[in-house]
């Protein structure tokens, strides 16, 4: 076995970051919960009032949509979103506002990380929900 020398062993990071470089790109792209922005629900409510390309992401279950929704919202399962291959809608919207039912909702963090994953641009989560939305009476359709 080859000994290795104080060149061979100060070679070692650099071998390390050219490996990086031709692999990284394969990788998919991690998001952080720091990288998603809040959106207040009084600001979110005035987006839907009079802001055409906003479109709001309803995270929750599809028989929870069908019910009780944001009006014009629409529904996106977290299971079937590919962050390759956003649907047309989202990739037209000038901005994108993603709620739950509450704060707590993992599935509305999980599919804002995976929008900006697909580096779709001003994309926002409603933290307080559709309960929040609904404790404030702001309107909604079944």
């Amino acid at each position: 076995m080859a000994k290795l020398t104080s060149v061979g062993i100060r070679a070692i990071p650099y071998l390390a970051c050219a490996i990086l470089v031709l692999v990284a790109p394969g990788c998919s792209k991690s998001v952080s919960d720091k990288a998603i922005t809040n959106i207040a629900i009084a600001d979110a409510s005035k987006k839907i009032e009079g802001s055409a390309g906003t479109v709001f992401v309803d995270a929750r279950s599809a028989s929870e949509h069908a019910e009780r929704r944001i009006p014009g919202s629409i529904h996106i399962d977290l299971r079937d979103f590919d962050p390759k291959a956003p649907p047309a809608v989202l990739r037209r919207a000038r901005e994108i506002v993603v709620y739950g039912n509450d704060p707590g909702s993992a599935t509305a963090i999980a599919l804002t990380k995976r929008l900006l994953r697909a580096d779709l641009k001003r994309v926002y989560f409603m933290r307080d929900g559709l309960n929040g939305w609904v404790a404030r009476s702001l309107p909604t359709e079944p």
